[in-house]
């Protein structure tokens, strides 16, 4: 996974290389209840992308069958060439921008800047949640998560996931 930031955009660019088909879940927090999740699924060579909103354990619902919006705009998939030094079969794009008009179902992003403003001693870390199935559609992940964190710099136009920092960047 990677992210970049679109500041004149005021988005995130989020990247993912898959290796076979099955679905990858951005959850924008530590647990199932009560969160915002982007879910991109490969099936049959054809990408779905879902705005979602997590009321408990299961499987989400789409912000739209909750009265919202879907959020997630300039999708992209590539079907990659096969070449031998390469692990990767599908590349999927999307954005989503910092703060939607969906407020009761989409996480507000905020930047370090605005986080310590609100909160000089925060450290500017929002929990991120990154969970997977290879080979199947949507279905229950069990152990296939990783917990972290996200963090980003309008200011420095820079996006930390985990520890490790991501370049930002002003393109289109």
């Amino acid at each position: 996974i990677e992210s970049s930031l679109n500041k004149e955009k005021d988005s995130l660019i989020f990247t993912l290389l898959f290796k076979s088909k099955g679905y990858v879940g951005l959850d924008f927090g530590s647990n199932m209840k009560n969160v915002d999740i982007i879910m991109v699924q490969i099936e049959d060579d054809n990408l779905t992308i879902y705005d979602s909103y997590s009321q408990g354990a299961g499987r989400p619902s789409l912000d739209t069958e909750l009265g919202g919006t879907d959020d997630i705009e300039n999708k992209t998939f590539e079907i990659l060439k096969s070449t031998e030094n390469q692990d990767y079969k599908y590349k999927v794009s999307f954005t989503r921008k910092l703060k939607t008009k969906d407020t009761q179902y989409d996480f507000m992003i905020e930047s370090l800047e605005e986080m310590r403003k609100q909160n000089p001693k925060s450290n500017g870390k929002q929990l991120f949640s990154v969970a997977w199935v290879i080979g199947k559609p949507i279905s229950y992940h069990d152990k296939n998560i990783l917990k972290t964190h996200i963090s980003l710099s309008t200011e420095l136009n820079l996006v930390y996931l985990g520890e490790k920092l991501l370049p930002g960047t002003e393109d289109d």
